[in-house]
């Protein structure tokens, strides 16, 4: 069985090499058992709701002989671990939402969170409920994209040339460093946000306002996609001027 697909080789690229890691939602627990393979932790703790998740990760970890190693258990998030086990979690392939609500029970564990939608609430929880954005990594699987960040407590910092509206939209660090693939993303969002904006005008005078304020975050996602495109650093780095911790 293939584990190391870009999606999976990325989560287990951010994350520090610690004695345990949690994944949360372990789901078939191929990223579990790849964290043990690569020998970014000495032990996972593979959590997830669904019995049939669970049973499945128990059945791959025995074929690969990592049965010592890996914890699997049924139970409903954080709430499944107690308070000192796991130096860092993982909490990937979930929605951004339902990410968020799990927040409050990592502690003060390092966090690697992959949305696989509504990123922008995620972002969102992580601005204003304490976290510090420390890395982040686009990548691209089966012709979609994902964004993973990995987060510590502390303060979120803001791009200082980020305009308000899309400090939820746009990754801090992917920002700075103009990632590419960022700027794909912002122009196929713009495209979702087109086509309701074409059937707000539809509606007439009650749409008007609607297709409106849509028009106005297409332009600026727009915007963003070709300043990152229009910018591009140096895959090595490069320097930009911070904005506001908060």
């Amino acid at each position: 069985m293939n584990l190391e697909t870009p999606r999976l080789c990325a989560i287990a690229g951010l994350l520090p090499r610690c004695k345990t890691v949690a994944d949360i939602g372990c789901d078939h627990g191929k990223l579990a058992c790849l964290l043990l393979v690569r020998g970014v932790c000495e032990r996972v703790i593979a959590v997830d709701i669904s019995p049939h998740s669970v049973e499945k990760t128990k059945r791959l970890g025995a074929a690969l002989g990592l049965t010592a190693r890996l914890d699997v258990r049924l139970g409903d998030g954080f709430s499944a671990l107690r308070p000192d086990e796991a130096q860092a979690a993982v909490l990937a392939g979930l929605g951004g939402e339902l990410i968020a609500a799990m927040l409050p029970g990592a502690g003060e564990r390092t966090l690697v969170l992959q949305p696989m939608q509504q990123a922008d609430v995620l972002r969102r929880a992580l601005r204003t409920g304490g976290y510090a954005v420390t890395a982040e990594a686009m990548v691209e699987e089966n012709r979609r994209i994902h964004e993973l960040m990995r987060v510590e407590r502390g303060a979120y910092c803001l791009p200082g040339d980020l305009p308000e509206p899309l400090w939820d939209e746009v990754g801090p660090l992917l920002w700075e460093r103009r990632e590419p693939l960022l700027a794909q993303r912002l122009r196929k969002k713009a495209g979702a946000v087109q086509k309701r904006a074409q059937e707000a005008r539809r509606a007439g005078e009650r749409g008007r306002l609607a297709a409106q304020r849509l028009e106005e975050q297409i332009a600026l996602l727009l915007w963003a996609a070709e300043k990152i495109e229009g910018e591009q650093l140096p895959r090595s780095g490069g320097e930009r001027k911070a904005g506001p911790c908060i």
